[in-house]
């Protein structure tokens, strides 16, 4: 009895024993994490402080310093079409802690005038127009455009975190007016860009399907002449509206138009540019987001990856399916769309 006593006060002491470490074991790792985690919630908070030096929060706006233009490496602007998807393209950009991108400042255009004179003037144009459009603009927290918002809490829009690797302007819908009507003018402003930065540039093209392309122009700038509704019940709405041949003619010509002047311009300057299918941006949002950062040259972390790709929409606005669409006007956009690599899977109308 005394022997079996003594087996189980050693079996009770074993287990006691082990018991006591596994808990002791569990609080030691449980106390590790929290530690870990508290070093992680500082560093973000140190990152935190740094941004709000360089765009504080309640409306001091500091130009960049010279240093930090200094070492900026990479251009990037957009060319392409209206309504395709570079608004938000260019946000998950500008929300890069070492990206800073314009939202239609339309650089092109204001090369020369006050603020766009000078590499220096330029850069700090475009970081006033990131910080502005943040702050009190289209980025800014709750505001929407066409149904959306472009702003993209907790990370870097309209800021940066200690320097700036890339920089640019969003200004994709000027393809046709640059390229088409303005073509004589466009060698000399683009040769003057580059003299005055002396930078690798790098070209961001969104695209997105023909038909939706020129359906949401249609329906956003004609709308109103023809039907006593806006842009935004349309969108809403399970209908389709009919407009006069001749105008979707005109559109149809006009994009056109456009997509051979950019081809042709791409072509002739040899320009390093990345083509984004809106459909993949959807679909694959991750991937993409890390392809964007990849391309024009800095790194993206998980967390990064994770919020832009929440921001992105969950299905295509398909504003074809708006339009009552003539067969012979379907043929017309199908023939076109043979002649660039670019639009060959945007062949059929439901593609």
């Amino acid at each position: 009895m005394v022997f079996m006593d003594c087996r189980r006060f050693k079996l009770g002491l074993l287990v006691t024993v082990v018991v006591t470490v596994s808990i002791l074991t569990t609080l030691y790792f449980s106390t590790d994490r929290q530690i870990k985690a508290a070093t992680i919630v500082t560093a973000e908070i140190q990152k935190r402080a740094t941004r709000h030096r360089h765009s504080d929060q309640e409306g001091f706006f500091a130009p960049l310093p010279q240093s930090v233009i200094d070492r900026v490496k990479t251009y990037v602007f957009f060319l392409g079409h209206a309504h395709s998807g570079h608004s938000i393209v260019g946000s998950i950009l500008d929300s890069h802690p070492h990206v800073v991108i314009a939202d239609e400042l339309d650089v092109f255009h204001k090369l020369g005038s006050p603020g766009f004179t000078t590499k220096s003037s330029l850069f700090n144009s475009i970081w006033k127009s990131s910080y502005d459009s943040c702050h009190a603009g289209r980025r800014g927290d709750g505001v929407e455009k066409k149904g959306f918002s472009l702003g993209i809490s907790d990370l870097y829009q309209g800021s940066y975190e200690s320097y700036v690797d890339v920089i640019g302007d969003k200004r994709g819908g000027l393809t046709r007016m640059l390229l088409v009507l303005e073509a004589a003018q466009w060698d000399e402003r683009y040769n003057k860009l580059k003299d005055m930065i002396n930078l690798p540039m790098k070209v961001v093209h969104v695209i997105r399907n023909p038909y939706d392309n020129i359906a949401s122009t249609l329906v956003l700038y004609k709308i109103k002449r023809y039907y006593e509704t806006d842009f935004k019940t349309v969108k809403q709405e399970n209908k389709s509206y009919e407009f006069p041949g001749s105008k979707i003619t005109d559109l149809i010509n006009k994009y056109f138009e456009a997509h051979q002047a950019l081809e042709a311009t791409i072509k002739k300057y040899n320009l390093d540019v990345m083509h984004i299918h809106g459909k993949d941006l959807i679909e694959h949002p991750r991937a993409v987001v890390k392809q964007m950062c990849e391309f024009v040259g800095v790194f993206c972390d998980e967390h990064f990856v994770m919020v832009c790709s929440a921001k992105i929409f969950n299905s295509e606005s398909k504003m074809r399916y708006k339009v009552v669409w003539p067969r012979e006007l379907i043929s017309k956009i199908q023939s076109n769309v043979r002649k660039y690599n670019s639009l060959q899977r945007y062949y059929s109308f439901d593609s």
